[in-house]
């Protein structure tokens, strides 16, 4: 529902706002640091939930976040793939998400949040 939210109420300052937060994950994946991108991935969550004009499940999501971040104590490895190799590809994954968003593509919207979230809970617990 966020990103349905997000596609028909995102202002421009607020697609702007997400890119700055895909621009973090970039040079965390770049500089080859997990944590920064997992920081700024939950950043971009955070923000997408605040697009919603539903207080309610924005602030449902946003807490979660909270409560996820504060009890992670590292980022691993998958064990079927490098973590580089797997947070370029989550990179990727989110930077078309903001660009769908950015042209209000639904269909595109909806096949990228389906592939974000069906990710192995094993590999991806977080982002």
């Amino acid at each position: 529902m966020l990103i349905e939210y997000a596609i028909w109420h995102a202002s421009p300052a607020d697609v702007a706002g997400l890119r700055r937060h895909i621009t973090a994950m970039e040079d965390a994946v770049a500089g080859a640091d997990p944590v920064a991108f997992i920081h700024a991935n939950w950043r971009l969550h955070a923000d997408i939930a605040a697009i919603s004009p539903n207080m309610l499940l924005s602030s449902i999501y946003t807490h979660l976040l909270d409560l996820v971040e504060s009890h992670t104590l590292s980022v691993l490895p998958s064990s079927e793939q490098p973590l580089g190799e797997y947070i370029e590809h989550r990179h990727d994954l989110h930077r078309a998400l903001v660009d769908a968003l950015d042209q209000r593509d639904r269909d595109t919207a909806l096949r990228l949040i389906r592939e974000h979230n069906t990710t192995p809970a094993s590999e991806d617990s977080a982002l």
